[in-house]
């Protein structure tokens, strides 16, 4: 079973959440914010789910495989992602992180970590839900 465009963004909140807490870049700590989902649905920055989907729509793998991406497809849609919020950003620690998730030889760990992770939405969708809202304290 292929993730759904919106469960596969989950899956990169999470993700990201997850590399967060362990580097605290402050960087992918200002991305997160924007990226949590509001309470309808919406992402807190509007524009980062609609570059999501921009992403996701000009992937040439999905044109091929009849709007069928699977695990690795969206892994790699993460590392653009990130690589268009560079772009505009110019932050050198999101530069090296993605250069850390493409080096998968190196450091397998980030892709085995985001399979485990499509894996927990796939069995865990109302749970994924509730982990990607944004939430005031």
């Amino acid at each position: 079973m292929n993730l759904s465009e919106k469960n596969a963004y989950r899956a990169m909140i999470i993700f990201l959440e997850d590399i967060y807490v362990e580097t605290r870049l402050d960087d992918l700590g200002g991305l997160l914010g924007g990226l949590l989902l509001l309470p309808e649905g919406s992402s807190a920055d509007p524009a980062a789910f609609f570059e999501w989907k921009e992403i996701i729509s000009s992937n040439q793998k999905l044109k091929k495989n009849n709007d069928k991406l699977n695990t690795k497809d969206f892994y790699e849609a993460v590392c653009n992602f990130l690589e268009l919020y560079t772009s505009r950003t110019f932050s050198p620690e999101i530069e090296r992180l993605i250069k850390n998730m493409k080096c998968t030889q190196s450091s397998p760990n980030y892709y085995d970590h985001w399979k485990n992770i499509v894996d927990y939405i796939k069995n865990n969708p109302n749970e994924a839900k509730e982990k990607t809202k944004f939430k005031l304290y």
